[in-house]
């Protein structure tokens, strides 16, 4: 039975981080490689608890009340949704997946930190899959920089929004640059393995020049603010000189376009940009004016943006979305779904720092500290851009992220205060 059931995961595992491979450049596929990822993990659990099989679906963490809050507020949102059955349809094609990939990460990573299984073919097996999530996202973070880096000196654009030729949807390359930037420069800066730190280096140099090449100011803001965590959580001070050595020298070589762009964020308002964001921020906000509570329902701004637009209309067309998450979540399910919504994240930050200061394993503190800064830019671009609650390409990806760094941090105090001691006598 245990042989079958680490086959099962196994395949499950390998499911999962080819899901992350595929969905940013097909999302059939990899809606596909999702679904079957569930079926493989209902197997998993049933072989694992019999018919008490629901029990691995909700792995314990720091966040667990904060996202029930959440999904209850969608729901309570979706109840008294303007049109309900348009955003009930949302909630099971959005909010559910989300919170199924989050378990799903929790539950794969548990395992990865688990003792030893026993011996298959004659070899002992320890369940590893947290490094192996993290090698996936290493290589998608190298896949895109390689691909962004070749289209660039191939095309040439004003901008890149290409990875070997292949349009990201709906112009959503900074989000993967966001997610994965930070990631690869926690290896950088923190692994102590010279191969480790060397893939680190070189991923980080291709996705930094193809953040450059894009030209998103809110990526670049998002990015820097992590990378500057990352280096103060981790105490490598030594790399603020190099990071700011880099930073003078990509100023220095970086194309009119680009330096242009950069002055955009020191005065925003000149932008024709921020003039459109401004118009859609502030139909969202007359949206919650008249929708306080639980809001007009998920995905329903889209259906009201344009009954809320200013006098004269927008200054541009084809829009759907505020381009700020959290004024999206204000609007669609009101105070209550936003304080929800924060609550997520406030309760994990308050929880995550001193697990990984003090874990002992090198490896697995490296991964750590990277994911939560990729969770930390990621939600400050959600300043500027709507993802987190939307879409089924970029945003399944974080809420994976979140799982695995969730469920890699020891959930009960008393562990922790083990973590503590062993950490004092290592000292």
């Amino acid at each position: 039975m245990k042989k079958t059931v680490f086959i099962i995961e196994k395949v499950l595992l390998a499911i999962l981080c080819g899901f992350l491979l595929i969905i940013p450049f097909d999302k059939y596929l990899g809606k596909i490689l999702c679904y079957s990822a569930v079926v493989f993990w209902l197997a998993l659990n049933i072989l694992k608890y019999k018919s008490k099989f629901y029990r691995g679906f909700f792995s314990r963490t720091f966040s667990n009340t904060a996202i029930a809050v959440f999904f209850l507020a969608a729901v309570f949102s979706t109840i008294f949704s303007l049109k309900p059955y348009h955003s009930q349809e949302i909630l099971f094609q959005r909010y559910l997946p989300y919170f199924v990939l989050f378990f799903l990460g929790v539950d794969l990573t548990r395992n990865s930190i688990g003792p030893v299984l026993g011996s298959f073919f004659g070899r002992k097996i320890s369940l590893s899959n947290i490094g192996i999530i993290a090698g996936s996202f290493l290589l998608l973070g190298a896949i895109i920089g390689i691909g962004g880096v070749w289209d660039y000196f191939r095309f040439h654009p004003g901008r890149l929004w290409t990875v070997f030729g292949k349009k990201i949807s709906f112009y959503m390359l900074p989000v993967y640059l966001v997610y994965f930037t930070p990631f690869s420069f926690a290896f950088f800066v923190c692994a102590k393995n010279k191969l480790l730190k060397a893939v680190g280096f070189i991923t980080f140099g291709l996705l930094f020049f193809v953040l450059v090449c894009n030209g998103s100011r809110g990526a670049w803001v998002a990015v820097a603010i992590s990378l500057i965590f990352i280096v103060l959580f981790s105490k490598r001070k030594k790399y603020i000189f190099f990071s700011f050595l880099i930073a003078v020298v990509i100023l220095l070589i970086m194309p009119q376009n680009y330096q242009q762009r950069m002055k955009g964020i020191l005065n925003p308002s000149a932008q024709k940009s921020y003039i459109v964001r401004k118009e859609l921020s502030g139909s969202a906000i007359r949206i919650f004016k008249d929708y306080p509570i639980f809001g007009i329902g998920p995905g329903m701004y889209e259906k009201l943006l344009y009954e809320y637009a200013p006098v004269g209309g927008y200054s541009e067309g084809n829009n759907f979305h505020v381009h700020n998450t959290y004024l999206e979540v204000l609007c669609e399910m009101g105070i209550v779904g936003l304080l929800a919504f924060l609550w997520i994240f406030v309760v994990f930050f308050k929880n995550v720092f001193r697990p990984i200061r003090l874990c002992r394993d090198r490896n697995s503190q490296v991964i750590q500290i990277g994911l939560a800064g990729s969770i930390l830019a990621g939600l400050i671009f959600a300043l500027s851009c709507t993802i987190i609650t939307v879409g089924f390409q970029d945003t399944p990806i974080f809420w994976l992220l979140f799982g695995v760094v969730a469920g890699s941090i020891p959930q009960e105090k008393r562990n922790i205060s083990e973590m503590k001691q062993s950490y004092i006598r290592v000292l």
